[in-house]
């Protein structure tokens, strides 16, 4: 818990610590005691004491004087008796006192051996690749200061499967990017498709941007980046489809500016209501009231912040961009040997 990027941790496994007092009862019978007595005794040798508050100019200041027994040792001296004699019955001459654990009816083990464990938890905006890096430094510190005896494992660490996940989400929006690009790039223009391409980046950035905020509160999480890998397949069908409209309309009008307003307004409903019922699908998880519905409203709500960003990409970013890009082919060089005209002179 000293490093700064740890701040909640569960302990489990461990025995609660018992000191068990267990009294002879002839003995009792012989010194003319009763349980209730030697209770009584007890807690008046081990007790709390708060003798009152001291105010300072830095805060109040608490005044205890505890006189409290935390050892078996310490039980085994407390006076019970004094005989005429002088000497005293201690509580060790008529009990058997034990410093031990109470019983648990569950035993924590790893691999076959008793085990106390320590679960790392991760708060709502924390990193968890950073907190796995830190929990390994601190065992690697630690370990050395251990007896043979006690070994310390990490166990359970979900940070490699959160770094597959993202190296996954990272692969499939690069493979994404390519395949887009290249694609419209053989069959339409190489400018245009950059341009589309565009819209896997900027709606994934748009989607984590949002989901961040106070007003969503998801973190970027397994379940989330799953939406995102799912999420990349649909991004850009919008902006694919007002790519390849723009691109007609601007091969029949000369005016770039409206002919790339000719092919958004073309398609403007179909694309809409296309993004709209890919929301609708989603959207009905987000309305699930249980533990499980909030997996699921993480998963689709990062879904749909993604599609309305790639909405709003494809119908003024992408639109904003194609007016002012020549979409037309560089003009070829004529072939061939060079010609000679001639000017003919009047005589």
């Amino acid at each position: 818990m000293a490093r700064p990027e740890i701040s909640k941790l569960r302990v489990w496994g461990q025995r609660k610590p018992e000191i068990r007092i267990e009294i002879e009862p002839y003995l009792l019978e012989r010194h003319d005691l009763t349980i209730k007595q030697i209770v009584g005794i007890i807690q008046q040798a081990s007790l709390r004491f708060q003798a009152g508050t001291l105010k300072t100019e830095g805060g109040d200041i608490v005044l205890r004087a505890d006189d409290l027994a935390h050892f078996g040792g310490d039980y085994r001296d407390i006076s019970l008796l004094e005989i005429r004699d002088g000497s005293k019955v201690r509580l060790d001459d008529i009990a058997t006192i034990t410093d031990g654990y109470g019983d648990e009816e569950i035993v924590a083990r790893f691999d076959g051996n008793p085990t106390v464990g320590m679960e790392v938890l991760i708060a709502q905006r924390e990193n968890l690749l950073q907190i796995s890096k830190a929990v390994r430094e601190t065992i690697t510190d630690f370990e050395p200061q251990l007896p043979p005896e006690i070994q310390i494992a990490s166990w359970g660490d979900s940070a490699g499967y959160i770094s597959e996940r993202l190296s996954l989400l990272r692969t499939n929006a690069f493979q994404g990017l390519l395949l887009v690009t290249v694609i419209l790039a053989i069959f339409l223009n190489a400018r245009l498709a950059f341009w589309v391409a565009m819209g896997i980046p900027i709606s994934a950035a748009g989607a984590i941007f949002v989901s961040g905020t106070k007003w969503v509160d998801y973190s970027l999480n397994d379940v989330t980046t799953f939406g995102l890998i799912i999420a990349l397949g649909i991004l850009v069908d919008d902006a694919v489809v007002v790519g390849e409209s723009v691109f007609e309309e601007r091969a029949k009008e000369k005016d770039p500016i409206l002919g790339t307003e000719n092919g958004v307004n073309k398609i403007a409903v179909a694309t809409v209501f296309g993004v709209m019922t890919t929301i609708a699908a989603f959207f009905p998880m987000l309305l699930i009231e249980n533990a499980i519905g909030k997996i699921f409203a993480s998963f689709s709500g990062i879904i749909i912040l993604a599609l309305l960003f790639s909405l709003l990409k494809s119908k003024l970013i992408l639109p904003a961009h194609l007016a002012h890009l020549s979409l037309d082919a560089p003009a070829s060089e004529p072939s061939g040997m060079p010609t000679i005209s001639a000017v003919g002179i009047p005589t």
